[in-house]
């Protein structure tokens, strides 16, 4: 794998950033939207992780070539990366609440460095691994929604 950062870790250095960035383009956004984002991240993080305890394989994004099972019901119906949707959502909530317009282009920083990154790189392992039935899952699930 090209990463040598764990996403998580790559999720707390982009929030921080995002805290930290200086005011560009103030906005008030409304507290709902933010609470709502937050609760729809809580959720996707909760039932991603129990589709990967239900099939007993490994949530390490360090190493995926521990992966026992594909997984393609519930959530990875709708999305190929639930969880790195759910981190996003986290960080868009941040961008949201602190209400400076400069912290979206550090959630676009942590999407593009996520899909580069992490997710194509898990790709090809997943495509070697499970093969045709990983390729079919691709062609009909979105990576992100």
């Amino acid at each position: 794998m090209k990463l040598k950062i764990p996403p998580p870790a790559v999720f707390v250095i982009t929030a921080i950033l995002i805290y930290f960035s200086p005011v560009v383009g103030t906005f008030e956004a409304p507290f709902l939207v933010a609470s709502f984002l937050i609760i729809a991240a809580i959720g996707l993080d909760m039932l991603s992780l129990w589709h990967f305890f239900k099939a007993k394989t490994t949530i390490n994004p360090l190493n995926p070539k521990q992966t026992t099972a594909l997984i393609t019901t519930g959530l990875y119906r709708l999305s190929r990366n639930p969880m790195y949707l759910s981190l996003s959502l986290y960080l868009l909530s941040l961008a949201l609440v602190l209400g400076n317009a400069l912290a979206f282009l550090w959630v676009a920083v942590f999407i593009l460095l996520i899909n580069k990154l992490q997710i194509e790189p898990e790709e090809a392992i997943l495509e070697a691994k499970f093969g045709q039935d990983y390729l079919e899952y691709k062609a009909k699930v979105r990576r992100w929604i």
